[in-house]
Order: C-alpha cells, then structure tokens, then sequence
C-alpha cells in the first residue's frame, strides 16, 4: 500500500545519504518517486540514517565473461566508451585478466586513441598468455598502428596460422597491402571471404583498400 511504499522509499532514500551513487538506490527511488507522484527533482528531506547502519542491499556482481561479452556487443553497436567502461570494471577487480587486457587493448588500437595506454594493456596480456592468438593479432595491429610494418606482418601471419578468424584476415591483409604485396593481401582476403562473405570488418577493408 501508499504506507509501505513510503516506507520503502524513505529506506531507499537513506542509502542515497551515505552513497550518492549507489546505483541499486539510485533506481529504486527515481522509479517509487514517479509512482507516488512526486516529481524527480522535488528536494525531500532525508532523515540521518539509523545507528548502526543496516547491510545495504547490492546488485549481484556479474561474471568477468558476462562483462566480456557486454564489451563485445557495445563495441559493435558503437557504443565505444560504455565498451571501454565494462572492460575497465572487469581490470579494476582482475587486474591480472589476460582476455580484458587484450579486449581494451584492441579496442584502444582499432580506434587509434590512447596507443600508448594500449601498449602498457597489451603487454600485461603477453607476459600471462603470450601464445594467445587473439593477442598476437592485437600485438600486430598495435605495431601496424605505428608504422611498423615488419614487426605486424610477423606477429599477424602467427595468428592467422593459429585462428581461422575473418578480422585477423582483414588485418593480415591491410598489412601486406600496405608493403606492396598486393597478390598475397587478395589470396588472404579472398579465402577468408569464402568462409565468411558477409563480415563488417573484412568487407570494409577489402571495400576500403582494392574497391
């Protein structure tokens, strides 16, 4: 009933004086607020909480892989700085995740910001899994990044011979295409195309590079 919800809220409310940003609270009070009709930024006053203070309520922590894969799907829907955001959550409670170093690694290289910051990440990735494919193909992208083209066309073929993955073909490619080796480039993109035609990122290179 209206009591109990005011009750509730007042609860909620005193969590949001001891933690302005204690996002469970945060929700619950801009919902019971719209539902007992007050408006969102009418100033109610807020009791001192009780001594000694209640166990506050939490979310459940998600999973490092869920976060991953949350990344993933923001990242390719674009939303760059809330993929950059759960990939930080993940490293500020395992700092020593080699899959979220890679993935904010990558991140900050394919987009070409922070490439320095992207160095530090990605090393702490090779020095806990340094056969990892996926980071070798980070590790190359890097050094394409930055113009060194011998140290990417090593560190890319190793992970194109170790994972059959369309985005390390696009990658192998551009590199080859950018030292003149323009037949070798096509034979990578074009059987990774076989297997996969409708990729975003091998598409937009090939699209980008040899119209």
């Amino acid at each position: 009933d209206m009591g109990q919800a005011e009750d509730a809220l007042l609860k909620w409310e005193q969590i949001l004086a001891q933690d302005p940003h204690h996002s469970p609270a945060l929700a619950y009070v801009a919902q019971a607020r719209q539902e007992l009709g007050y408006e969102l930024e009418e100033a109610r006053p807020v009791p001192p909480p009780s001594y000694p203070p209640q166990p506050q309520p939490s979310a459940p922590p998600i999973e490092p892989e869920e976060l991953l894969r949350r990344a993933s799907q923001l990242y390719e829907m674009g939303s760059l700085e809330e993929s950059i955001a759960a990939l930080e959550r993940i490293l500020l409670v395992d700092p020593g995740n080699a899959d979220a170093l890679n993935a904010l690694g990558y991140t900050l290289v394919d987009r070409k910001i922070r490439l320095d910051e992207a160095a530090v990440l990605l090393e702490r990735a090779e020095r806990i899994d340094p056969e990892s494919p996926a980071l070798l193909d980070s590790l190359g992208w890097l050094a394409y990044r930055r113009g060194q083209l011998d140290v990417a066309l090593e560190k890319l073929r190793a992970a194109h011979l170790a994972l059959d993955d369309p985005e390390v073909a696009a990658h192998l490619g551009e590199v080859l295409w950018m030292r003149g080796e323009r037949d070798a480039a096509r034979a990578v993109w074009n059987e990774a195309r076989e297997r996969a035609p409708q990729h975003k990122t091998l598409r937009a290179t090939i699209e980008r590079l040899a119209p």
